[in-house]
């Protein structure tokens, strides 16, 4: 678990400058940026800039900070959002939908352009795999949320088979039968 006792100087600034960066240096920074507003303003920011390298980082730090402490990113949750959407990198859209998975909540006014494309990932085969299976996963919250949104999910579910992996299919099958 993290804590605020972290006894390691800031890294964010020398993230890029990493040759290895693997889950201890994503927990380090997640462990100094937590509770830190700006720093966790600035791991966002990171995830649309140019460096696909540093979107990468910054997300895995910021989902790696969900995993650890969750619902500390609650209060980002539009922000997330909105990074979703300008990021064109398939390891930063994932880190960012597993950050909306393991959020306490999922309350923002981008939802419906959340589930826009949320379902659009789900839909294009030209996405990566796991980015279309964790959107499949927030729209399954999402729908236990509003209802309303089951046929939508369920045509989206039914084409986005067409062309996934069977792990996928599977889950979606299962999806498809238990609502």
């Amino acid at each position: 678990m993290l804590t605020e006792k972290c006894t390691f100087n800031s890294r964010i600034a020398f993230m890029k400058d990493m040759e290895v960066f693997g889950k201890l240096e994503a927990k380090m920074i997640a462990c100094e940026s937590l509770g830190n507003k700006t720093k966790i303003l600035e791991l966002l920011q990171k995830t649309t800039g140019d460096s696909v390298r540093d979107s990468m980082k910054s997300a895995w730090v910021l989902s790696t900070m969900t995993e650890e402490a969750k619902g500390s990113l609650d209060e980002f949750v539009t922000e997330i959002i909105t990074c979703i959407a300008k990021s064109q990198v398939g390891g930063t859209k994932r880190e960012l939908i597993k950050c909306l998975i393991l959020s306490g909540h999922l309350e923002s006014d981008q939802k419906g352009f959340l589930v826009d494309k949320l379902i659009h990932f789900m839909i294009s085969p030209a996405e990566d795999m796991a980015v279309r299976y964790n959107s499949m996963k927030v729209m399954q919250r999402i729908v236990k949320e509003i209802p309303d949104l089951k046929d939508e999910f369920h045509s989206a579910l039914e084409i986005s088979m067409e062309t996934a992996s069977p792990t996928y299919q599977k889950l979606a099958r299962s999806m498809l039968k238990g609502q």
